[in-house]
């Protein structure tokens, strides 16, 4: 579990990323409602990661996970509404269409590793292994998630 708050840290670096896209000229008009819908959870998704971090940090001096697995629960709760947001837009052209799944799928990864990450930090006390591999296949979901995230901003932006 050595390694979950740079996961945190990865998870919300992505995420802002992928939600702080700058506006393309001459975007369509389901690029550009994409593209709005995650504008308008960047300030949401801040609050919420900023609250996960911090919550981690002070794991590290309390040892108390219930902060943190509050705190991962309202960043899953967010990144979900931004999935569901997605989902509701359309999707006119292929390239679109393709980055718009690849943000759903990224959104999904990160929302499994987020639920991984919960499950270490709740097992942290009885069974330190078991915490490790947790965090390890959030590790896997992470890098899946950004992977998508990736694409999909390359998609939008291009």
């Amino acid at each position: 579990m050595t390694h979950s708050r740079r996961y945190v840290v990865v998870c919300c670096l992505t995420v802002f990323a992928v939600a702080l896209a700058g506006p393309v000229a001459g975007a369509s008009a389901s690029k550009a409602s994409i593209k709005a819908a995650l504008r308008s959870y960047s300030g949401k998704i801040a609050v919420a990661e900023g609250h996960t971090l911090t919550a981690a940090g002070e794991y590290k001096t309390t040892h108390n996970a219930a902060p943190v697995e509050e705190a991962i629960t309202t960043s899953i709760a967010v990144l979900g509404a931004l999935r569901t947001k997605i989902a509701a837009q359309s999707a006119g052209t292929r390239s679109v269409k393709v980055a718009k799944r690849k943000l759903e799928k990224g959104l999904e990864a990160v929302i499994v590793a987020y639920e991984k990450l919960k499950a270490a930090y709740n097992e942290k006390a009885s069974s330190p292994e078991a915490a490790q591999a947790e965090a390890e296949k959030a590790l896997v979901s992470v890098k899946s998630g950004r992977k998508q995230l990736n694409e999909a901003t390359k998609l939008l932006l291009g």
